[in-house]
């Protein structure tokens, strides 16, 4: 959702306000976006036999409110973090911030393994002790 801020904002700046509107960037995000992949028999609007990929944004956080506008509160205030339920192809993958098909501490406790081997590789490769950056190490942990 940053790219869709940054488009029109950049658009806003190049050609002036109103250029592109908000609705207009949402847009660009759906339908005009399916069309550009040549896929919009298929996917870039809720349609009956087409492919259902929907993200329910929280409008209850601080940088949701007060909602004004909701396509340019979810071109210039939302982000990934406020999706709180993801539906890809119908099936719920994201309820409530949590994954529904994936162990999230397992892999986040495997990301911070792989992590921990790598930056030993990286230190004793380069002759560098671990300790040798402070607090960096403790990141890690």
């Amino acid at each position: 959702m940053q790219e869709a801020d940054t488009a029109a904002k950049l658009q806003t700046y190049r050609k002036g306000i109103g250029t592109l509107t908000a609705q207009d960037t949402v847009r660009m995000m759906t339908i005009d976006g399916a069309r550009a992949l040549h896929m919009d028999s298929v996917v870039g609007s809720l349609e009956v036999g087409k492919l259902a990929d929907i993200v329910c944004i929280d409008v209850n956080k601080p940088n949701a409110v007060p909602l004004y506008n909701p396509y340019a509160q979810l071109v210039y205030s939302s982000t990934g973090a406020d999706a709180r339920h993801t539906l890809v192809e119908g099936e719920l993958l994201m309820e409530d911030y949590r994954l529904t098909r994936i162990d999230e501490q397992a892999l986040l406790d495997e990301a911070r393994a792989w992590g921990k081997r790598i930056y030993a590789d990286y230190h004793q490769g380069s002759g560098a002790r671990a300790g040798d950056r402070g607090s960096q190490d403790n990141a890690l942990h």
